[in-house]
């Protein structure tokens, strides 16, 4: 039987999340409006958020269970393993006595056009390419002529790179995926990302904060125009900074951590999380996890941390930089 997806908890629906969600969603609709399949693939880490994505938007279009695959990837995975774990998800009493993988395929193209699937969601699809069963050739011939023969909008999900060599080695399967988008990665360097980086990781961390109901800093009790505002937002953007770096800009980590930071703030009765709330949480939970990665959050708000593990002043020109940079946000 195909899934019921339940509704996510808490889920971070930040600026770049939405676009990506509305592009998916008209992608659906065109599909429907003109008859040939529009398909999407999205690219991200693990953790990055992929997966919350695509169940996130089958909710949001209202799709009827029975008229939607979720194709996930079993353990070990091969390619008659994934194939088989579709069959098992579509109904198909027989899925685990497929003998071989040209069967599996068939029965699979079937059973979605047999039943009238409308939308399939293939997640991890590199796993097509798992030991030496099948070429990345083969890959995207199967899947082009699985996406034409059903009709069914196609969503395919994967690490990052992975979906790309897949697509681009056909054309006419590129054709079929005309959103190709990556997510779940945020990446911040003193001096080197661009404005569009940097306001992408205030978007995520204003939607993080409003989900969690607390602030990492409170500038909104200064009054306008004092001295202290633009200080203030520095250490706000510092703050940002040293979390991007800990949890390497996946979204996953990053939630994970100030999630953790917000319980250490609540027991304490703070009303706003501080550097030694993400330390703590960083010390239990993930120092042991990021070999390469030293605990950011114990030195002072007002030193700049850099890459180096060389902390420095701000300087003046990081000051106006930054101002530029927030007062577009």
């Amino acid at each position: 039987m195909t899934e019921n997806v339940s509704k996510p908890t808490k889920l971070i629906r930040y600026a770049k999340y939405k676009e990506i969600q509305q592009e998916l969603m008209l992608c659906y609709e065109e599909t429907r409006i003109t008859g040939e399949p529009h398909c999407a693939a999205i690219e991200a880490p693990t953790g990055g958020g992929k997966t919350t994505l695509m169940k996130d938007t089958l909710l949001r279009l209202n799709i009827k269970p029975d008229k939607y695959l979720i194709i996930d990837t079993p353990d070990n995975p091969t390619p008659k393993s994934v194939i088989s774990a579709g069959l098992e998800r579509i109904g198909d009493v027989g899925f685990n006595k497929i003998r071989y993988l040209w069967e599996g395929k068939a029965r699979l193209k079937r059973f979605v056009i047999e039943k009238g699937i409308l939308l399939i969601i293939w997640d991890d699809f590199q796993h097509f390419l798992s030991g030496r069963y099948m070429s990345i050739e083969e890959a995207s011939e199967y899947l082009k002529t699985f996406i034409k023969d059903t009709g069914a909008t196609c969503f395919v999900t994967g690490l990052e790179g992975d979906i790309e060599a897949i697509l681009d080695s056909n054309n006419q399967l590129s054709r079929l995926f005309e959103i190709r988008e990556s997510i779940g990665v945020f990446s911040w360097q003193w001096g080197l990302s661009s404005i569009e980086d940097i306001q992408a990781c205030q978007q995520f961390f204003a939607a993080l904060e409003k989900s969690l109901a607390l602030e990492f800093m409170d500038v909104t009790q200064i009054p306008k125009g004092s001295a202290t505002v633009q200080q203030s937002n520095m250490h706000r953007q510092e703050l940002i900074y040293r979390i991007i770096y800990a949890m390497q800009g996946v979204t996953a980590n990053i939630v994970n951590l100030v999630r953790r930071a917000a319980r250490e703030a609540s027991m304490e009765d703070e009303p706003k999380i501080g550097l030694r709330h993400l330390s703590k949480a960083f010390s239990v939970r993930i120092e042991k996890h990021v070999k390469d990665r030293y605990n950011p959050f114990n030195l002072p708000i007002d030193t700049h941390f850099t890459l180096g593990l060389k902390p420095i002043n701000q300087t003046d020109d990081d000051n106006r930089n930054l101002g530029d940079i927030l007062s577009t946000t």
